[in-house]
């Protein structure tokens, strides 16, 4: 049974390499971009696609979402990243968001380090 494990583990990396190589082609990404994608690969739950900008910001694509193209990678905007800081900070439950919006909990958790005390500022500015 380990022989066939590994064969399923190689046959998978094949196919994250592929996923890859259609990721950056699908979101116009250029060598010179701060962007790098990665796949994770799970024989028992599947190959996750993994972009880090250069904000280190991670997003998670369901592969099967990626291959069926009914939904995208994304780079989140830095407006877009303050909008969720805010929603957190307003009480927002980051597990939630996250599953909505298709990011980690890490990454919402990133962009809150990243933007949190300039979103506060705003917050307080406005009221």
């Amino acid at each position: 049974m380990p022989q066939v494990r590994k064969s399923i583990t190689y046959a998978m990396d094949e196919v994250a390499t592929i996923m890859i190589a259609h990721v950056k082609k699908e979101m116009k990404i250029k060598p010179d971009d701060k962007v790098n994608i990665q796949a994770r690969v799970n024989p028992d739950k599947g190959i996750d696609i993994i972009i880090v900008e250069e904000g280190g910001a991670v997003s998670l694509g369901d592969s099967s979402l990626l291959l069926g193209g009914r939904k995208s990678a994304r780079v989140f905007t830095k407006e877009e990243k303050k909008e969720v800081v805010k929603e957190v900070l307003n009480g927002g439950n980051v597990a939630v968001i996250a599953r909505r919006i298709a990011v980690t909990p890490g990454a919402i958790y990133g962009w809150k380090k990243q933007h949190g005390d300039e979103v506060r500022a705003e917050m307080e500015d406005d009221g």
